[in-house]
């Protein structure tokens, strides 16, 4: 696997005076961004040093000073290159005990170099200090549903991490009780981690489709509540952390970026007169056509799908592993 690595300047930026809910319409002609990209250094190959044969990358992430921090769960390790795309140490590895990862992913990387990533078989997350030595962990807090670990984006400010439920799951595993209520939002969640367990702080509540809420059955039998599934036509939840510390995430209930600050909520809303197009059959047929040969030109046997776009559609192939795979492929919103 290879990784580029690249150093540009911003193609823009929206400044204006701060408000409460500032809304700034957009117009809503599109506007090409055109970087002038220069390459740094790239790193990763199977035939390069033995530190840059990667099996898994999973995540990436910068500090402050440049350092590349490369998350490889294959390997149970995370390795850290220079400015100039020389390795400087590595470290991790497979176990049961503190420093050592069970099921891991979900990579953040502080600003002055320490390193958060979220261990489902230990359900902490586990902290390294700058020089890659094993610092603390900090429990995920108890309540009830599936735990589920997403990406996590590092907060500038340090001490906490920002995660998005609803967003696509990196680890999910079994809870000892169902949730009792269904979600009601997407939330974008600010993970402080200075002390044993993780307290959760709720930044800013996230769209949640109609329907889009899902119930199971874990252990107990107890009904669980989970976040919505990620869908090929609906809406997904995407966010970044600026580096101020706010957070802008997307909102589909229009076309709407919004940004909030922790402790204060939505502050700005950035906005395009766009309108939402209808999903046809005919619509869903395409996408679905167009999946498969997608996996056709990967080299994945074609499979045979037949029935209703919509919750009867059937598949014939080699297993039953790859038929679940296309069906699940391109899920149909309801309605």
């Amino acid at each position: 696997m290879v990784h580029f690595i690249y150093r540009t300047a911003p193609a823009w930026m929206v400044t204006s005076a701060l408000g409460a809910q500032e809304v700034i319409e957009l117009p809503a002609e599109d506007r090409p961004l055109a970087a002038d990209f220069e390459e740094v250094y790239r790193v990763g190959s199977v035939t390069g040093e033995a530190w840059e044969q990667f099996g898994n990358v999973r995540a990436l992430g910068f500090d402050g000073t440049g350092r590349l921090y490369v998350y490889d769960n294959q390997a149970a390790r995370i390795t850290v290159v220079g400015p100039g795309g020389e390795f400087l140490r590595a470290f991790g590895r497979s176990g049961e005990g503190p420093g050592e990862f069970r099921s891991a992913d979900g990579l953040a990387v502080l600003r002055d170099g320490r390193v958060v990533i979220g261990d489902l078989g230990h359900r902490a997350y586990q902290v390294f200090d700058a020089n890659g030595d094993f610092e603390r962990m900090v429990r995920m807090a108890s309540e009830p549903g599936d735990v589920r670990l997403t990406a996590l984006l590092a907060d500038p400010g340090g001490e906490a991490v920002f995660t998005l439920v609803g967003a696509r799951n990196l680890q999910v595993g079994m809870a000892t009780e169902g949730r009792s209520t269904p979600h009601t939002s997407r939330p974008v969640e600010r993970l402080i981690l200075t002390g044993d367990v993780a307290v959760k702080d709720t930044v800013a509540e996230g769209w949640l489709p109609p329907g889009g809420d899902q119930s199971g059955l874990p252990f107990g039998g107890q009904v669980n509540f989970g976040p919505p599934p990620r869908r090929v036509f609906g809406p997904h939840i995407l966010a970044g952390v600026l580096p101020d510390g706010d957070v802008a995430f997307s909102d589909s209930s229009a076309y709407a970026i919004k940004i909030a600050r922790p402790g204060e909520g939505i502050r700005r809303i950035l906005k395009r007169p766009f309108q939402p197009i209808p999903v046809t059959n005919r619509v869903i047929e395409a996408e679905t056509e167009r999946r498969v040969k997608e996996m056709e030109a990967r080299g994945v046997p074609r499979f045979v799908i037949s029935g209703t776009a919509r919750n009867r559609a059937t598949t014939t192939g080699p297993s039953m592993s790859s038929r679940r795979r296309v069906a699940t492929s391109a899920p149909i919103p309801p309605g």
